[in-house]
């Protein structure tokens, strides 16, 4: 998800999405509140959970699903203005993202998307707080990384101090 996710941020600053008048910053992965001075921003994140498919004896592979965030903030004065914004960041978002070819190759199985909006009135301005989610599937494939092969593998047991051994062990031939 991190790679989709700073492709994410990658495109849309390269793209230069534009609301009040100027280009709107973008930011991946924000720890902190956005504030009155920081809108209109974007902010890019992301979470991600995988399901074990593979059967005994092979590779691990996991089936991932995963949801992309890109959070559109605005701030402005008048209703309609902040409207207008939002609007804006959300149709110059989906431009962005499913017409880079970059990013499309980075998130080729999208899923479904889903946009959200809610708008408040607060301080004296109207804020605007639109998500467009974008759920993705991927399957992920952990070779195993033997450098060198394996000819004989010797199992033994080491009782807890204070017992007696029990004389057992085996080898085992791999092919």
């Amino acid at each position: 998800m991190a790679i989709v996710r700073e492709g994410a941020v990658t495109s849309l600053a390269a793209y230069g999405v534009t609301a009040d008048g100027g280009t709107v910053p973008v930011e991946s992965e924000r720890m902190d509140v956005v504030q009155n001075g920081d809108m209109p921003r974007i902010l890019v994140f992301g979470d991600d959970s995988g399901q074990l498919v593979s059967k005994a004896g092979t590779a691990p592979a996991f089936d991932i699903t995963g949801t992309l965030v890109i959070q559109c903030f605005a701030q402005r004065a008048v209703r309609t203005d902040v409207l207008a914004d939002i609007d804006a960041m959300i149709a110059q978002v989906k431009d962005c993202l499913f017409c880079d070819a970059v990013w499309l190759a980075l998130s080729s199985n999208v899923m479904q998307v889903r946009v959200t909006k809610i708008f408040k009135y607060q301080g004296e301005r109207f804020v605007g707080d639109a998500r467009v989610q974008i759920d993705l599937a991927w399957r992920e494939v952990y070779p195993p990384r033997v450098t060198q092969a394996l000819t004989k593998i010797t199992l033994t047991s080491t009782p807890p101090a204070g017992t007696q051994a029990i004389a057992a062990g085996a080898t085992l031939a791999t092919s």
